[in-house]
């Protein structure tokens, strides 16, 4: 598999935060510092795969959005990349496992990054076999 392709994202505008983030992690944003230290935990198995699900499901809508004008200036006013799964280091790191990547030394896990949407759907791929087989009576 060639080198996935790994972005650090310095924050988002305060726009940003308020269209996009807040939309989607109203709970979050209502605990402020605990629900973001809550998003670093790491996850489980059928978490994860919830998580990647969730984050790949976002990044295609801005992807089907970027087709016109009109959405690539909304994905551009939130911060969203069409071709990058957003992330904190923590579940950067977990879906590299699942490709037997190691990551880079420099992730934090506090931390936000993207991953391409190719190497996450890869990853998602491989945890779904994973949790197939493990459900799978022997």
């Amino acid at each position: 598999m060639s080198n996935p392709k790994i972005k650090h994202l310095p924050g988002q505008s305060p726009l940003a935060k308020e269209m996009g983030l807040s939309k989607r992690y109203r709970l979050l944003s209502l605990f402020g510092p605990y629900g973001r230290t809550f998003a670093r935990q790491k996850h489980d198995a059928p978490s994860l795969q919830q998580f990647l699900r969730f984050r790949i499901a976002f990044t295609r809508q801005a992807l089907d959005r970027e087709s016109w004008f009109g959405g690539r200036l909304w994905n551009k006013l939130i911060g969203e990349d069409p071709h990058f799964v957003w992330m904190y280091g923590t579940h950067l790191k977990q879906t590299l496992a699942l490709l037997d990547i190691e990551a880079p030394d420099n992730i934090i896990a506090s931390r936000q990054y993207s991953l391409d949407l190719e190497t996450t759907e890869k990853a998602l791929d491989v945890l779904n076999r994973q949790l197939a087989a493990a459900d799978r009576p022997e």
